[in-house]
C-alpha cells in the first residue's frame, strides 16, 4: 500500500477534547488514523484531504470538508511529528498551512550551553512558550515567570510534555 511512515501519535476527533492513542501512517495515496489497538479510525485518500494545519513542529490537524455534512479532522500530536511533516509538506504542498502559534517555534534562537543538542533545546522552549527564561550571570538563580496564554496548559498535559521531551 506503499507505506512511507508510521508514527506514534495522541490524536482527537474533531473538537473534541477527549484524546487516544494510536498512531498516524502516511501512505503514497492516503493518510490514516488509527487507534492503539490497530483499529482504523479514518482513512484520508490524498485527493480528499482539504487542509493540514500546522500548528507546531509536534502538532497538526487534518480536515476534509464536505458539503451538506459536518466536516471530518482530527488533531494529531507526537514527539515524531517532525519526521511524518517534512514527507507531508512534500506530498500536499499547496495544501499545508502553518499557523501563528507555529511561528513561536521558528523564532526561537540557535543558540544554547547544551551544545549539540541546542536545536531541540530550543523547540522545545519554544514549545513551552508560556514560561520565559529570564537569563541571570552565572551563579544567581533562574527565575521563571508563568505567562498565561490562551489556551492554558493542565498540570496533566504540562507532565506528559515533559515525559516527551526527556
Amino acid at each position: 500500500q506503499g507505506v512511507i511512515t508510521t508514527i506514534p501519535v495522541i490524536f482527537s476527533k474533531g473538537g473534541d477534547s477527549n484524546v487516544k492513542p494510536g498512531r498516524l501512517t502516511v501512505q503514497v495515496s492516503a493518510l490514516e488514523v488509527s487507534d492503539s489497538s490497530s483499529q482504523l479510525m479514518h482513512r484520508f485518500e490524498r485527493t480528499e484531504v482539504d487542509d493540514i494545519r500546522v500548528h507546531s513542529p509536534y502538532e497538526l490537524s487534518v480536515r476534509q470538508r464536505f458539503i451538506g455534512k459536518p466536516d471530518i479532522s482530527y488533531r494529531l500530536l507526537s514527539a515524531k511529528m517532525p519526521e511524518a511533516l517534512s514527507v507531508l509538506e512534500m506530498q500536499y504542498k499547496k495544501k499545508v498551512e502553518f499557523m501563528p502559534d507555529y511561528s513561536a517555534f521558528k523564532s526561537t534562537p540557535d543558540t544554547s550551553p547544551s551544545g549539540s543538542e541546542g536545536s531541540i533545546w530550543n523547540t522545545a522552549t519554544g514549545f513551552i512558550d508560556r514560561v520565559c527564561l529570564k537569563e541571570l550571570p552565572p551563579g544567581e538563580l533562574v527565575q521563571l515567570q508563568v505567562q498565561v496564554q490562551q489556551p492554558p496548559v493542565s498540570e496533566s498535559e504540562a507532565q506528559e510534555l515533559k515525559q516527551m521531551l526527556m
